[in-house]
């Protein structure tokens, strides 16, 4: 191990654990009769967020432009989804972003990928590194509305005493 792989790993060591609940993508589309479908991260992140069925996920995407077998482009989708974005978490590495996020449902954006944070502990297929750049962070909310920072707008108007 030569001096450049002993730090990296030094710093890696002193970074917070990530906790991580692995999911089998597969069981969740053969489940649904979907065993062929790839490219499908963002159908599960969501479904998983949403506490919808694969299916449902899957017609919801579809009905929004995305094809099967192929990823999406999920920006445009994320509002008619409940999804809304969380500018002020975007840009920063995964561990300093999992401290921030001890409740709530989201759906992270992590080059090309996506994956669900449910209460803290991250759902996906494979253990992302906790230096990983998170690209997006999108916060589902059933009751409407959001404003950049999570709350809801109600939450907002009350605040501001309107």
């Amino acid at each position: 191990m030569d001096i450049v792989d002993h730090y990296q790993q030094r710093r890696l060591s002193q970074l917070p654990r990530v906790t991580m609940q692995y999911i089998s993508y597969g069981d969740m589309r053969n489940a649904a009769g979907h065993a062929r479908e790839k490219n499908d991260c963002a159908v599960i992140a969501y479904s998983l967020v949403a506490d919808v069925s694969y299916n449902t996920a899957h017609e919801a995407l579809a009905a929004l432009g995305r094809k099967v077998r192929r990823g999406c482009h999920f920006a445009p989708m994320a509002n008619a989804l409940d999804l809304y974005q969380r500018a002020d978490l975007a840009s920063m590495r995964l561990y300093k972003v999992m401290q921030s996020m001890q409740s709530g449902r989201y759906v992270l954006r992590v080059r090309g990928h996506a994956c669900a944070v449910i209460d803290g502990q991250v759902y996906d297929c494979s253990e992302p590194r906790p230096t990983a750049l998170v690209q997006m962070i999108y916060q589902y909310s059933a009751s409407g509305a959001l404003d950049a920072r999570g709350n809801t707008l109600e939450q907002q108007g009350e605040r501001h005493g309107a």
